[in-house]
């Protein structure tokens, strides 16, 4: 990732510039659950340092059709299908 790069992710504060993602980078560089350690710019944003603590889960991405996306199967398994 660039210096240029940026995303806007939820996180939790957990310690002194340390928060847990609670959500994962698109960009691939952070996941779900990592603590990151972080500097505050003057803006009022967060610049990542470092991941501090990685939450040793894995992310993984697919790129689906729009019928596949609006299909029964995929919505039970995800398991929002309303019956």
């Amino acid at each position: 990732m660039s210096d240029s790069d940026t995303e806007e992710l939820l996180v939790t504060a957990v310690g002194f510039n340390l928060y847990r993602l609670e959500e994962s980078s698109i960009l691939g560089e952070v996941k779900y659950h990592d603590i990151i350690e972080t500097e505050l710019e003057t803006d009022g944003t967060l610049r990542l340092v470092q991941v501090a603590a990685s939450s040793g889960l894995i992310t993984v991405s697919w790129v689906v059709t729009e019928a596949q996306f609006d299909s029964t199967n995929l919505k039970l398994l995800l398991g929002v299908c309303r019956k």
